[in-house]
């Protein structure tokens, strides 16, 4: 990504009417190669850049304080990456133009993780959620899980007490 050429240069861009800066390298008149872009808002990009646009592994502070990092394609955030979100949960796995689409896993901040499919930024396919007390595997509509399914999945209902498994169901 880095093509060195004599219209190769470094430096900073200042837009005084939004207040967004960037500095790094411009390859004919363009935002190309590596560099980092400074939101007024607190948040920044640094990574790579082709023809303007944010373009292969990156990382982004966001306005809200949640952290990205992974691949970009033309601004969006696009294939593998990891973002901690200001709430404390994360997300591990694939990203189509912004949501989470594709594998992950999803680790809440309360200790419950899903992993398994994600379609358009909500769980889609098939999928596992586990809690403290209970699990379910299977299959996922719009964050609905064993709903209009033509295979439920199973469902785990645990009873604990100090650590202690006090008794199990399986509901199929």
């Amino acid at each position: 990504m880095d093509n060195i050429t004599e219209n190769t240069f470094e430096g900073i861009l200042t837009n005084t009417n939004s207040g967004i800066v960037y500095e790094g390298t411009f390859i004919n008149g363009y935002i190309h190669g590596k560099g980092k872009i400074i939101y007024p808002n607190g948040g920044y990009y640094k990574g790579y850049f082709v023809n303007g646009c944010k373009h292969g592994k990156g990382y982004a502070l966001f306005k809200s304080g949640s952290i990205y990092q992974g691949n970009w394609d033309k601004n969006f955030i696009n294939g593998r990456g990891k973002c901690i979100f200001t709430n404390g949960d994360i997300y591990i796995g694939e990203w189509k133009d912004n949501e989470l689409h594709g594998y992950g896993k999803y680790i809440y901040k309360n200790g419950t993780i899903y992993e398994g499919n994600w379609k358009n930024g909500s769980k889609n396919g098939y999928g596992k959620l586990t809690t403290q007390y209970e699990s379910y595997e299977g299959q996922w509509i719009n964050n609905m899980w064993g709903q209009n399914t033509t295979n439920p999945g199973n469902y785990i209902v645990q009873k604990f007490r100090r650590s202690k498994r006090l008794e199990q169901k399986n509901l199929i």
